[in-house]
């Protein structure tokens, strides 16, 4: 999409094309667009903005991310856009929406439609205690994890009742899980997007 002010000069218009930024909306009912302009804002080449849309059609300007064009990993031709997730706006609150996340890894680079569908998520539910185990390093290679390719899978732990954000070992602990807290939070994660979830026995 791009946007465009006609202007009237005598009998000839003649369009212009504003230049805009890249911007990620993502709606409550978990919908993601990605709105591309013809024309990039100067300064912006590399940065994607985030916008959140509620049921009430409020909009929340989260932020912005700086972009990592990266070759595919295992692939043999293509790029993807990698999202260190250091870099973004790991806290937010304005009203009642709000969240926080942790990142405890080293392969903290994210996709930019994953770094999208995670805020959906966290804004979906508003946990301020969601810590992030992990997705891919730099190049997009999973290390240990077979399946963190190129910033679109990731580890994030269980939810605590204590909230603290800890590791929980559901079969030492199983009774420090937060169910309740935990189902609403499996939920989000299935309407933006995550459909195969791969979880301890509990």
């Amino acid at each position: 999409m791009w946007n465009k002010h006609p202007q009237t000069v005598g009998s000839v218009t003649i369009t212009a094309i504003v230049p805009g930024i890249v911007t990620y909306h993502v709606y409550w009912d978990g919908r993601i667009e990605k709105h591309i302009l013809r024309a990039i804002q100067k300064g912006y080449e590399d940065k994607y903005k985030y916008s959140y849309h509620d049921e009430k059609r409020q909009k929340y300007e989260i932020g912005f991310a700086s972009i990592k064009p990266t070759k595919v990993y295992e692939a043999k031709s293509g790029t993807v856009n990698l999202i260190v997730l250091r870099c973004v706006q790991d806290v937010y609150r304005d009203g009642n929406k709000h969240y926080k996340l942790t990142i405890n890894s080293q392969r903290d680079y994210a996709n930019e439609h994953t770094w999208a569908s995670l805020l959906g998520e966290k804004l979906e539910v508003c946990f301020d205690d969601i810590v992030c185990n992990g997705f891919s390093m730099s190049d997009g290679s999973p290390v240990v994890s077979s399946s963190h390719l190129n910033g679109k899978n990731g580890d994030i732990r269980y939810l605590r009742k204590d909230r603290s954000g800890k590791i929980l070992d559901l079969t030492a602990t199983p009774h420090e899980l937060d169910i309740k807290r935990q189902i609403a939070w499996n939920k989000a994660l299935y309407k933006y997007g995550w459909k195969s979830l791969l979880v301890w026995p509990y």
